[in-house]
């Protein structure tokens, strides 16, 4: 009889290697794999443990804590730690220091294990020489923040000369270009796209210069009527997708300080 069975209480080492399992897992019945691993969770939680893990699948834990408190915390538990603890002389606050040294490497580098080893093996102080800017990797993207004027935006760039590009009805995308000749194509949450956009993968290996042996490029992937020479709405991306190499274009943008100037450009972007 096996009615008294249980299984082993959970473990953050357990949680945490079921959910990789859970991300992993991709193909036929992949969707049937993914249920088993929740069900063997939730199966061993005890107490309020199945509330969070739900909440964690979710990714709504609705504790109060974000991802910038995660970042912030890892960068404080740096400098408490007994090892690679000394900062430079010329820092005046080591724990806001470090959490601004942690929030920064990860905007370039979105792999908390790469982080994490760094932190344990070299410290906090020397993170942002271990971990940098790495092609396969995704990027934290520039995301806007929107403004009423361009009043506004001069005042905040205090009369310095910015670019202005036109806002495309399309999909962020990020195309990495490694050495080794792969090509990986992310969305702006980091998503692996690559399967999503074969016909952009060919046209990278067409219209990159072959001197390049690396790049990473932050781009807007659109529908195009070639006969028209229009970019189509957003929905046609998808409706009306063909396996075709398609051609490249660099945004429409201008560089100015000149506010005639950038209202203009803004109203030809909008009628555009």
């Amino acid at each position: 009889m096996l009615w008294n069975w249980k299984p082993d209480a959970l473990t953050v080492t357990k949680v945490f290697h079921t959910f990789r399992s859970i991300a992993k897992e991709s193909g036929q019945d992949s969707r049937e794999k993914k249920k088993n691993h929740i069900k063997s969770l939730l199966l061993a939680a005890t107490d309020c443990e199945p509330l969070y893990l739900i909440r964690l699948l979710q990714k709504e834990l609705q504790i109060g804590a974000s991802e910038q408190t995660l970042l912030s915390a890892l960068g404080q538990a740096a400098v408490y730690s007994q090892e690679h603890s000394e900062p430079p002389p010329e820092i005046q606050s080591p724990s806001e220091e470090a959490a601004k040294i942690v929030k920064q490497v990860y905007s370039v580098l979105l792999d908390y294990d790469k982080i994490v080893c760094a932190l344990l093996t070299d410290g906090v102080w020397r993170l942002p020489t271990t971990c940098n800017f790495t092609p396969g990797v995704p990027v934290g993207p520039m995301l806007s923040n929107a403004i009423t004027s361009v009043s506004k935006a001069l005042n905040k760039f205090q009369n310095v000369g910015f670019t202005c590009e036109y806002k495309y009805d399309g999909e962020r995308a990020q195309i990495h270009y490694m050495e080794i000749g792969s090509v990986e194509i992310y969305s702006r949450n980091a998503e692996r796209n690559t399967k999503k956009f074969p016909d952009v993968v060919a046209a990278v290996a067409r219209l990159m210069k072959r001197t390049l042996s690396s790049f990473v490029m932050d781009c807007e992937i659109v529908a195009y009527d070639r006969a028209k020479q229009k970019i189509l709405p957003l929905q046609h991306l998808y409706a009306s997708f063909e396996e075709e190499s398609g051609f490249l274009q660099f945004a429409t943008s201008i560089t100015s300080n000149n506010a005639e100037e950038i209202k203009e450009f803004l109203d030809e972007s909008v009628n555009a």
